[in-house]
């Protein structure tokens, strides 16, 4: 077989780690859809609106909603918000 061979060790470090941010930026396109549950949505829900009762700032609830309306688990993305 003939071409190029690399090996883990010899790529850069840089490239690694901006190859795994555009892994996890395109991976909404690349996996398959998860459709929600109706008992998701209303999770969800319930900790938006209990984020908003405790008094979290604007910025903080558009992560959480960015992050909660991913095509993941509810406590998936949970951890991933912490």
């Amino acid at each position: 077989m003939s071409g190029l061979q690399l090996y883990k060790e010899e790529i850069p470090s840089t490239i690694v780690e901006e190859m795994r941010l555009q892994y996890k930026s395109a991976q909404e396109f690349l996996l398959p859809r998860q459709e929600r549950t109706s008992e998701e949505k209303i999770r969800l829900q319930v900790l938006l609106d209990m984020a908003k009762v405790q008094g979290w700032p604007d910025h903080k609830l558009k992560r959480l909603e960015e992050v909660m309306t991913r095509p993941i688990s509810f406590e998936e993305g949970l951890a991933e918000f912490r």
